[in-house]
């Protein structure tokens, strides 16, 4: 039995968007070729629509158990292996309603960012690399080895960043660990819609690492930046303020807070909030920042 067959109509009517949007039509087209809906017993039915006993009695109800999981919490993404992903596929797009959060792991080609179009509801995607961190070592050695392992997990290039545009609500976008050239910028530039981006521990391969965020400039909603352990940071900041809706921006790494690197942060005019480590700032640096109403939120030492 299809998954999208067991989910009431009342249910799928409530994630119909405009009548005459894009969006509106894939969904409309295929659900009005949907043969007629199984029935249920309300005491059988969660809040989300999906009947528990069809679940575990679905061939790939592994995948489909790991959705539904996912579906009642909104902030818990299914995590799932690129091969997994593919391998899937058919069966994961009839779940698109439910699928608002994404992340890949495994090695992510071109293929895998093309075939996330057909999910046209999802709004977090995190193509992070999940593996060693190195959390046992000091800042510099972290920072070093982030730098020598970025480039072996990332299989996609900048094109296939771009067919992220594709997905209408997305909003979030994690891109922990990975190496990142300024075409990645350019491509990511163009997700229009991104309220929250995390570039923590990239390794950021450029000849001018200080024109990199002006190439974010595109991003009028980006309000959350994680820049925590990236490399060449005070050349980054140089055009942090080309961010107009920026909010919050983590900063965690070994490099101190100056009054260079403060001039940067104050020209950013809707910035409220910092995040670095205690050993970063000094109380001169910080009473200056919170004069202006940007709050320094301190993470203990490592």
């Amino acid at each position: 039995m299809k998954l999208l067959n067991i989910i009431p109509s009342t249910l799928r009517n409530r994630f119909t968007v405009a009548r005459n949007s894009p969006k509106a039509e894939r969904v409309e087209n295929e659900s009005t070729q949907a043969p007629a809906q199984a029935s249920s017993s309300a005491s059988d039915m969660p809040e989300n629509g999906v009947r528990l006993s069809d679940l575990i009695g679905n061939p790939s109800s592994q995948v489909t158990r790991a959705i539904y999981e996912a579906a009642k919490e909104a902030a818990k993404p299914l995590s799932i292996h690129a091969e997994s992903f593919r391998a899937n596929l058919g069966h994961l797009s009839e779940t698109r309603p439910l699928l608002k959060a994404i992340r890949l792991y495994g090695q992510i080609d071109d293929r895998h960012l093309e075939a996330l179009d057909r999910f046209v509801f999802i709004e977090s995607v995190s193509l992070a690399d999940l593996g060693t961190r190195g959390k046992n070592a000091n800042i510099e050695a972290r920072m070093k080895f982030f730098a020598e392992t970025a480039e072996a997990h990332r299989k996609f290039s900048a094109q296939g960043l771009e067919q992220l545009a594709k997905l209408p609500d997305l909003c979030k976008l994690d891109l922990h660990r990975l190496l990142l050239t300024a075409e990645d910028f350019e491509a990511i530039g163009k997700l229009s819609g991104l309220v929250r981006l995390d570039m923590s521990c990239c390794h950021l391969r450029d000849d001018d690492p200080a024109k990199l965020l002006d190439l974010l400039r595109p991003l009028h909603k980006l309000e959350e930046l994680n820049l925590a352990c990236i490399h060449d940071l005070p050349s980054v900041l140089e055009s942090l303020h080309a961010l107009p809706a920026l909010k919050k921006v983590d900063l965690r790494c070994h490099t101190r807070l100056d009054d260079r690197l403060s001039g940067y942060l104050l020209g950013c005019p809707r910035l409220k909030s910092v995040k670095v480590y205690e050993a970063q700032v000094s109380p001169e640096i910080r009473a200056l920042l919170e004069r202006r109403d940007i709050t320094v939120r301190l993470a203990p030492a490592l």
